[in-house]
């Protein structure tokens, strides 16, 4: 994982200094891989519900990418420029047929830790700010 963070750096250190930089399209690549493996990491200290499948793991390892089910965008931001946060958001979704949903108990519709399959974190580090989504399920809901 290391040689990923190596790759990405210069970019990532210049796009939270709040740089003007332009990335080429391997550049998104490495920035990408490397906001995957953070978010990764911050889903695997998540003591509960863990929303990225190993597959996605071993995807980012082995190919040095994210999956297909990761969108990424970032975005810079105002203020002092020596601030950090994130959130992570571990979450079930699912999706039912129309008209079906209202003929469902609520033990059918409710999800516990176990049914995470969706996470959405937010990080900002100085000037940069990233939200990174996965999802096992997102092809359910795009058509």
């Amino acid at each position: 994982m290391r040689d990923i963070e190596n790759y990405a750096m210069p970019y990532i250190t210049a796009l939270m200094r709040g740089d003007r930089i332009i990335l080429e399209p391997a550049h998104h690549y490495a920035v990408a891989a490397f906001l995957s493996l953070v978010a990764v990491r911050i889903d695997i200290s998540n003591g509960t519900a863990h929303a990225v499948p190993p597959t996605d793991y071993q995807t980012l390892i082995r190919r040095r990418e994210p999956g297909p089910s990761w969108k990424i965008w970032m975005k810079y931001v105002e203020g002092p420029g020596d601030d950090y946060a994130y959130r992570h958001f571990p979450m079930a979704l699912k999706s039912f047929p129309i008209g079906k949903f209202e003929t469902l108990s609520a033990a059918e519709i409710a999800a516990g830790p176990d049914d995470t399959n969706t996470q959405v974190t937010t990080i900002v580090v100085g000037r940069l700010c990233a939200r990174i989504f996965s999802s096992t399920v997102y092809d359910d809901f795009v058509r």
